[in-house]
This record gives structure tokens, C-alpha cells and sequence, in this order.
């Protein structure tokens, strides 16, 4: 399967500070296209000088609105989808290409990969523990999924396969987030497609869930996953990881109300 060509897409806004790595990461790809939402940074010259064909884009709040229009600008049909801050962990090619070629019926490919919070690994908690990205498809047997938190899919009668780590570097280097302000800001964006997301997804608004399902998401991060152990940081994520499924839970409240003045 050597003479299997892959193409490589990033869609970036703003993103120069860890573009150069991740891209690097993805030399052994015949193509490298870069989605640019409007970058003000450095992000556009950053790609071309590292040979990848630029395509600009207007902006949009998540990436998943823009994957199957990226996915129709790659020259071949197996997609490595990467977020620019993502470094991908180049001597896994090799495997990545035993599993196509030993599966007909392959569309998706997992891999695991390791939040990085304030420069430090995670390893616990709902942000550290198990963690899998849809890096890896063929773009005609796969499903993109334009909602918030959704998850690439396979099509009827594909398959879809995780290439669990031996080690940690075999893990995809996630630089999640790098400051404060980055955080809040990244998910107050999400909190605003939460509740139609939910909603859609079949999830309906009840006080009783709202507080029984935040409660159990901070016990499941702090004790469950043991969020507790990735020290300070851990701690504060988990007090954050509640806020988000509060306010998520009252974006679907609004949604829903919102739904019965139309």
C-alpha cells in the first residue's frame, strides 16, 4: 500500500502558532490543503511556505461546518483531517496503511490522542482519559456530521477502526488550549450550537436532567476518570467541565423556547 496517496486537510483561523509542526507532521501526505477561515496571523503565508495549496474560505464558528466542502477539494479519495493545533504522529503512516489494506470494507480510521492544557499533557479526567479523533477517511464512505462535538461516521455497510497506541507517541499531540482567555473563548462559541445540537441529536430540556446530568458529568471527570489527579489543573477543569454542561443544558431550554414562539 505504499503507493497509497493521501491527502492532508487543516482548516485554520488564526492558528500560526502551531501550524509550522503540524504541518511538518504531515509530510508523508502527497497533498497538504489548508482551509483558511479569514486568517489575520501569519496562518496563509505559514501554509504556502510549507507547500500547501491554500484555498480561502469566509469564516464560520466550527470546523465541522466546512469538513465535507474541504473533504470535495482533496485530490484523493483517503483524507487525513488534522486541526492546526494538532501534531500527527508521522510513524503511524505505516500502520495506517496495513489496516486500509487489509480491510476492504475500511472508511474510518480512529486515533488516539493526548490533550495538552497550558503546555502540559493531560492524562485524566474527561479531557485526558480515552480519547479518539476521526482522523482518518475516505471521503466517499463516511458522514459529516455539521453540528457541534458530532463525530465523523461511517455509511452504511463501512467500517470503522481505532489504532489503540502501544506508547504515547503514538498519540496525536493535541495543544487544546494554550491560555485562559482561549479556553473561555472556544467554548462559549460552542455553548451558542449546544442547544440546537442537543435538540436535534433527540436530547429534550427537563430540570430533573439539567441537574442530573451536570452533577454526574463533574463526578465522572473529577472520581470516575480521576480528573482529580491531573492536580490543580484537573481540579479547575472539572469545576469548568460543569459550568459548560450547565449552560449547555440551558442552551437547549432556550432553543426549545425559542422553537415554540416561531
Amino acid at each position: 500500500m505504499n503507493d497509497l496517496d493521501f491527502s492532508a486537510v487543516v482548516v485554520t483561523y488564526n492558528d500560526e502558532k502551531h501550524l509550522e509542526e503540524c504541518l511538518g507532521s504531515l509530510s508523508f501526505c502527497r497533498e497538504r490543503l489548508v482551509i483558511d477561515l479569514g486568517s489575520t496571523d501569519d496562518s496563509a503565508a505559514i501554509a504556502r511556505e510549507h507547500g500547501a495549496r491554500v484555498i480561502p474560505r469566509d469564516w464560520v464558528p466550527m470546523v465541522e461546518l466546512v469538513k465535507e466542502e474541504a473533504s470535495s477539494e482533496a485530490c484523493n479519495e483517503w483524507i487525513i483531517f488534522m486541526d492546526p493545533d494538532m501534531i500527527f504522529p508521522a510513524h503511524l503512516e505505516e500502520r495506517i496503511r496495513l489496516e486500509i489494506a487489509s480491510d476492504g470494507a475500511l472508511g474510518l480510521i480512529q486515533l488516539p490522542y493526548r490533550n495538552c492544557f497550558l503546555g502540559k499533557a493531560l492524562h485524566h479526567g474527561v479531557w485526558g482519559r480515552d480519547k479518539w479523533y476521526p482522523a482518518v477517511v475516505h471521503r466517499s464512505r463516511v458522514e459529516f456530521q455539521p453540528s457541534v462535538h458530532s463525530d465523523t461516521r461511517t455509511k452504511p455497510g463501512w467500517k470503522s477502526v481505532r489504532i489503540s497506541p502501544e506508547n504515547e507517541t503514538d498519540m496525536i499531540r493535541h495543544y487544546w488550549i494554550d491560555s485562559w482567555s482561549q479556553f473561555f473563548e472556544k467554548h462559549r462559541r460552542y455553548l451558542a450550537f449546544e442547544g440546537e445540537s442537543r435538540f436535534r441529536q433527540g436530547t429534550r430540556f427537563s430540570w430533573t436532567k439539567c441537574l442530573f446530568y451536570t452533577s454526574f458529568e463533574s463526578f465522572n471527570h473529577l472520581l470516575r476518570k480521576a480528573g482529580y489527579r491531573d492536580g490543580w489543573a484537573g481540579i479547575v477543569l472539572g469545576i469548568l467541565w460543569t459550568w459548560y454542561n450547565w449552560k449547555a443544558w440551558l442552551s437547549l431550554r432556550e432553543f426549545e423556547k425559542a422553537l415554540k414562539h416561531v
